[in-house]
């Protein structure tokens, strides 16, 4: 029942007629193949409508094909957090709960953006660095350079920032929703 699916729960305002249209479009559909990159979804699948008109559900694993850096980085007194979102404006991906989180800490931070789109808080530190949307050399620099990689998803599948992370040596804080209890 897609009323109780978690996605569409949280974000019952952001859902509109189009959903209605896309699943009565599946519906209609016949011998169709569903893959999906998480376990978290493989599940949401499987208790779904679409498990009813799939002749196949598979999942197959996320993987990278970033390449590894052995860099050591330079120590620095002040802790460099990255966040990474496509959309950094999109409420599902968290960027406004850790701006307000990184509110209350006592120790010395900077805060990297990385993505398109509007940072949803009117009151940013100058230890806030937005770097709108970025290269691929650029974001693994970074990741290599700075010290935490925050993914503070409140609704997410398995995103591949993760594992891009995981790939530059950064440690990795990110919220235990969707796919990502899938990692180790």
């Amino acid at each position: 029942n897609c009323e109780n699916c978690p996605a569409v729960f949280a974000f019952k305002k952001y859902v509109s007629k189009e959903f209605k249209i896309q699943k009565s479009t599946f519906l209609k559909m016949k011998n169709i193949a569903i893959v999906t990159p998480s376990k978290w979804l493989l599940n949401e699948v499987e208790n779904s409508y679409l498990a009813d008109i799939a002749n196949q559900i598979n999942y197959i694993p996320n993987v990278s094909e970033i390449e590894t850096t052995n860099y050591q980085k330079e120590t620095n007194p002040i802790l460099q957090i990255v966040f990474i979102a496509d959309d950094i404006s999109e409420e599902k991906k968290g960027l406004r709960y850790l701006i307000k989180a990184l509110e209350t800490v006592n120790f010395k931070y900077e805060l990297h953006i990385i993505g398109a789109g509007l940072v949803p808080s009117n009151r940013l530190g100058s230890n806030i660095n937005l770097h709108g949307k970025k290269n691929r050399l650029f974001i693994n620099r970074l990741l290599r350079e700075s010290d935490l990689l925050v993914v503070p998803s409140i609704q997410d599948n398995f995103p591949n920032v993760i594992l891009e992370g995981v790939t530059q040596g950064i440690a990795i804080l990110a919220t235990n929703v969707g796919g990502m209890s899938d990692l180790p």
